[in-house]
């Protein structure tokens, strides 16, 4: 818990953000606020030193081991709730990554199932579909074009 950090205690600290990284560091200071509700709400604010880097957590609830103090930042002094998350991230990025094939079958399906219930939607689908065969027509004309051109251009210098 971290009402029982004191200076040279050992920290967690884990950055769920981009890529997971944990750093190891150091209590500097612990400074325990005052409250009026009883011990077991005490916050606390702990400084840490990361490899000369400091950190400030501020009213961290002195009667729990693990926290997150901001979006996806988690801390700790206490290295098998450190465990117990970092394998809960693990559990839930396999869970995701094993479910990519249905995420991408439902974003597949989507053009057909709104053509079935929305019958707007299919009309607007309907004039899309039309609208780029018509480009692809006129693509094709102007490359024809281009090419009578060419060939009389041929005609025209060779006499």
């Amino acid at each position: 818990m971290f009402s029982t950090l004191a200076k040279n205690s050992v920290f967690y600290i884990l950055d769920k953000n981009t890529k997971p990284t944990v750093k190891v560091g150091k209590v500097t200071d612990v400074k325990i606020n005052p409250q009026f509700y009883g011990l077991a709400n005490q916050e606390m604010d702990i400084s840490v030193d990361v490899n000369g880097d400091p950190y400030e957590f501020k009213k961290i609830p002195g009667n729990i081991s693990i926290v997150s103090p901001s979006v996806g930042i988690v801390i700790s002094d206490n290295p098998e709730d450190m465990i117990r998350e970092y394998d809960s991230m693990v559990s839930n990025s396999r869970q995701v990554l094993d479910s990519i094939e249905y995420h991408q079958a439902v974003i597949d399906s989507r053009d057909d199932i709104m053509t079935v219930l929305n019958p707007r939607f299919a009309k607007e689908k309907e004039q899309e579909i039309k609208l780029t065969n018509l480009e692809g027509r006129v693509g094709n004309m102007e490359q024809g074009i281009d090419d009578i051109k060419a060939m009389l251009a041929k005609v025209l210098n060779a006499k």
